[in-house]
């Protein structure tokens, strides 16, 4: 009964979402992951604001997949903030049973989108719906395999509900994919690198490192997979840069850390003895 309701619902707001009648400029991106060509139709207006962007996380969230040679037959799927769609509907061809989630007026572009690249046959295996991190999560079940997100840790006021949304869809046995890019200002390493590993483990298994994005892959604590996976990487830039304003920008990112209290213990004081040698790379620390 509530995974009808749960259903219902996704497909009321799906199509209150779509009956508004787009008035936004429209752009076309071409991508090619996988051996799929997937055309992305962009609606460029204030209403979607972020979403209406194919940001570089998300390719290179896809990308992974690729160089990994992902499936997801068989595989419950969901992906929080999807945006243009680009990520689920990559994972649905993958053989994913995909719901992608985002904000009410974020649907028609998504629905858009699969209607150009995902065929009819496939289209069972798909749904969309409306989510709210941390208010709809009774209308979403806890037993999902994956749980999918790229650029969706780029406001500190929503980490929270971030937090709550991932662990409410996890059981011990999902995977989590997180791609990101870590910006000056928002907490974004913190999150990362203190937040997330106090509910997850945590493991980098890819990185961009000139564009400032890791690919995280996490499990909740005590998983079965827990103790497969290696502590956090921590993700620094700073040696090599190609100039001062790289540098002054890892700083920036860096500093970060400096606002974390003393009395988060454990990993923020393993972290800020980290943040005073200068000499990281995008990667593990020296020896």
């Amino acid at each position: 009964m509530a995974a009808t309701q749960s259903r219902e619902q996704c497909s009321s707001k799906a199509r209150e979402s779509e009956n508004r009648t787009p008035t936004a400029a429209i752009r076309r991106s071409n991508f090619e992951f996988c051996g799929f060509n997937l055309k992305i139709v962009r609606f460029m207006d204030a209403e979607l604001g972020v979403s209406s962007y194919v940001w570089e996380a998300g390719v290179a969230l896809c990308r992974y997949f690729e160089k990994e040679n992902v499936s997801f037959t068989g595989k419950k799927v969901i992906e929080l903030g999807s945006g243009t769609g680009i990520v689920g509907i990559l994972a649905t061809l993958l053989g994913g049973n995909v719901t992608m989630t985002d904000q009410p007026a974020i649907l028609r572009q998504i629905n858009n989108n699969i209607s150009i690249n995902v065929p009819f046959a496939c289209r069972h295996r798909l749904k969309v719906c409306a989510l709210t991190w941390g208010e709809d999560l009774n209308n979403f079940n806890t037993d999902y395999d994956v749980v999918l997100g790229s650029d969706i840790v780029y406001s500190s006021s929503s980490y929270t509900a971030l937090v709550d949304t991932l662990r409410h869809l996890c059981s011990q046995r999902t995977t989590i994919y997180l791609a990101s890019e870590f910006r000056s200002g928002n907490g974004s390493l913190s999150f990362h690198e203190v937040t997330l590993p106090g509910y997850f483990n945590c493991q980098v298994v890819d990185r961009l490192e000139t564009k400032y994005i890791a690919v995280y892959k996490m499990t909740k604590l005590g998983s079965l997979d827990s103790k497969h996976m290696p502590t956090t990487r921590i993700p620094y830039f700073y040696e090599n840069k190609r100039n001062s304003q790289d540098r002054l920008l890892t700083k920036r990112i860096l500093g970060d850390y400096n606002r974390i209290p003393e009395q988060s213990g454990g990993s923020a004081t393993r972290l800020r003895a980290v943040v005073d040698t200068v000499h990281l790379t995008f990667g593990e620390k020296e020896t």
